[in-house]
């Protein structure tokens, strides 16, 4: 149960654990998260303390002797110490200096001559699923050796087979073809290190690629979440939903058809998020008519944008819900009549709500931190 996707969780979790006679057990990884305030008072709080270095590096030694890991002494203390007793990252880290003693590398040009194609291919099963995405993310760095001006086919080369791996890698897993996986060996890892076998000339780089598909996969959420919230005005997809409102704001054509009635319409689709959208991309609208004029469009756009959240503010502080309409006609109406033209760049989900999201967890930690201090403060006294 964690972040806004849980609605309502603990409660229900909290009436479970009334009503039932079998018992439940909850673990949780911040004892002192908000959340957790309702639900300890229905639990036998029972800690656990994080295991000692000699607990650990019995246990880690005998990992280190059977995989014929030799360590210097203290190494595997600092290792230890280093992952704050994490037994599951210390494993990771002897898995990661094993590998290294193998030299487990993909792209480098001694190491090619000296491995046969199964050798290479063993490599990719270090780890199948990260594996490509660190070849993908740093194939570029490699500076291959022979003719300079090859390079960009050599390059081209490795482009083409990464794409045919993708391709592979999408069948394995949506047909659950693991049978596949040593054809993926060779197109994601054998077949890139032989074009670009050479050196490195930067650094290695963790893969990009799971960071911007964290931000996708949100970003479809909230998008699932807004078409849930604006179903009852408008049916659209959930790609389509706000997005469309936004272009309509703008759209030159749009606005010689629609009175200032239905242009304020598009404020109603959804009045929370509407502005936001408004705020977010009025600037990416490259306005008809002189372009001198533009400055002075854009202008006039942000001053009753700026309008519309002081209205807003009153609405909101003093439930003053028959301003609506006066919001509808600073927040959306004006600021599309100034800046009517068509959009040179990508419609863009509102920024304000991420950040408005981490001032509010800070806000809270703040709190919690307040909180805990005065307790102890009063425990002093």
């Amino acid at each position: 149960m964690a972040g806004n996707e849980d609605r309502g969780g603990i409660q229900e979790l909290i009436a479970l654990i009334k009503d039932t006679s079998i018992p439940i057990i909850c673990m949780c990884n911040d004892r002192n998260a908000q959340k957790m305030r309702s639900l300890v008072n229905y639990c036998f709080d029972l800690r656990f303390q994080r295991p000692r270095v000699e607990q650990i590096k019995g246990a880690m030694m005998s990992v280190c002797f059977k995989e014929k890991l030799k360590l210097a002494p203290g190494v595997l203390d600092e290792i230890i110490a280093s992952t704050n007793h994490d037994i599951r990252q210390t494993l990771n880290i002897l898995s990661m200096l094993n590998a290294k003693k193998d030299d487990a590398g993909t792209q480098t040009a001694e190491d090619q001559r000296k491995m046969s194609i199964h050798e290479r291919s063993d490599l990719f099963f270090h780890d199948y699923s990260l594996g490509p995405l660190f070849v993908q993310e740093n194939y570029l760095k490699v500076s291959p050796r022979g003719d300079k001006n090859m390079a960009i086919f050599r390059a081209a080369e490795a482009a083409d087979c990464l794409s045919q791996g993708d391709l592979i890698e999408r069948r394995i897993r949506s047909n659950m073809a693991w049978s596949l996986l040593p054809t993926q060996a060779i197109f994601s890892s054998v077949l890139p290190g032989y074009f670009m076998q050479g050196f490195f000339t930067g650094q290695i780089e963790f893969p990009g690629w799971l960071g911007k598909n964290s931000k996708r996969n949100k970003r479809m959420r909230l998008a699932q979440e807004i078409n849930d919230h604006i179903r009852i005005s408008a049916s659209a997809s959930r790609e389509a939903g706000p997005w469309d409102v936004v272009r309509k704001v703008f759209s030159a054509e749009d606005q010689r058809k629609m009175s200032i009635h239905e242009r304020s319409d598009l404020f109603f689709h959804d009045y929370s998020l509407g502005p936001l959208f408004v705020q977010e991309n009025y600037l990416k609208v490259s306005p008809r008519g002189d372009k001198n004029m533009a400055i002075f469009r854009a202008a006039e756009a942000a001053d009753c944008l700026s309008q519309g959240d002081l209205i807003e503010r009153r609405i909101r502080s003093n439930m003053a819900w028959s301003l609506l309409p006066t919001q509808a006609i600073f927040s959306s109406v004006l600021p599309g009549y100034f800046m009517q033209g068509f959009f040179t760049g990508q419609i863009e989900f509102p920024g304000w709500l991420g950040k408005n999201s981490k001032r509010n967890k800070r806000m809270r930690l703040a709190q919690d931190n307040s909180a805990d201090s005065t307790f102890v403060i009063l425990l002093r006294k």
